[in-house]
């Protein structure tokens, strides 16, 4: 037991340590770590990494696994349903975008397309391959799905802490840091419900996009284009409105279901859990 503890004390570690610290330091448009060509070198070396590891048989224990038509559904409700966090958060904060365009320079398209061609799919991939894939995977094999999805959730949340520091963040920073809990929690239960990091990494890519291409959109006064996507976006809950029914209707029921950890096991998830804060304000 203590050795298990230890091990997945570690893991959670050098993923809090080394995700948290490049999230952070990179958020800001001026200091994206790679170039395109970078990025694509890398990302193109890890999927050669991930093809060899699936062609093992492994890699669906660690969430290496193509979404079936079920997880698709689900993929796309849980889209929908990114869509009502998003106006939640506007109606939370209806000057979100100009400070968050503001802080990630998303009011020019040079830096706009930077982050959609680097940073957007290096974090996501480096996210949902990480805490999804291997740290989810291994709160699953251990704790009961409510701790799991709970631990995890809070863990990927507290990872964007950042948006906490900033000298303007007040009213825009907090909402902006509880759509990323709701967010957090609704990715969570996906790949609980999938498996599969990558319907995780599709609905977070997508999310993402969407979102700054949005956010673009709104501080340039283009609100044609920016009504635009919220429709497509909404097309979504439209269209899965019954699977998105099922998918909070069946979440609520795990996260209903009375956890048997022990104390030690709730000290042992605090502590994890506040990794990221850790490498946050401390280091």
């Amino acid at each position: 037991m203590k050795k298990e503890r230890l091990r997945l004390f570690a893991l959670a570690f050098l993923i809090a340590g080394g995700a948290t610290r490049i999230i952070s330091t990179a958020s800001n448009a001026f200091h994206f770590p790679l170039t395109v060509l970078e990025t694509q070198v890398l990302l193109t070396a890890g999927f050669m990494v991930l093809w060899a590891v699936l062609a093992r048989n492994q890699g669906e224990k660690w969430g290496l696994k193509w979404p079936g038509k079920n997880d698709w559904k689900k993929t796309f409700a849980a889209l929908g349903l990114m869509f009502i966090i998003g106006i939640l958060g506007r109606v939370l904060s209806p000057d979100m975008d100009a400070w968050y365009a503001g802080i990630a320079w998303l009011h020019d398209w040079t830096y706009v397309q930077q982050m959609l061609l680097t940073w957007i799919p290096l974090a996501v991939i480096l996210e949902e391959v990480a805490v999804r894939g291997i740290l989810q995977s291994k709160l699953q094999q251990r704790f009961s799905p409510k701790i799991a999805i709970l631990s995890a959730a809070l863990f990927f949340a507290f990872m964007h802490a950042y948006l906490l520091t900033y000298s303007a963040a007040n009213a825009y920073g907090i909402a902006s840091f509880l759509m990323i809990i709701a967010q957090a929690f609704l990715i969570t239960l996906l790949y609980y419900w999938t498996r599969s990091w990558i319907a995780t990494g599709i609905l977070h890519l997508v999310a993402n996009t969407f979102a700054a291409f949005q956010t673009f959109f709104h501080v340039s006064g283009q609100l044609e284009l920016e009504f635009l996507i919220w429709g497509i976006w909404a097309i979504a809950l439209i269209a899965y409105k019954d699977t998105a029914a099922r998918f909070v209707q069946q979440s609520i029921s795990i996260i209903k279901k009375p956890s048997k950890e022990s104390g030690g096991d709730w000290m042992f998830l605090a502590v994890v859990i506040a990794l990221p804060l850790v490498f946050l304000f401390v280091f």
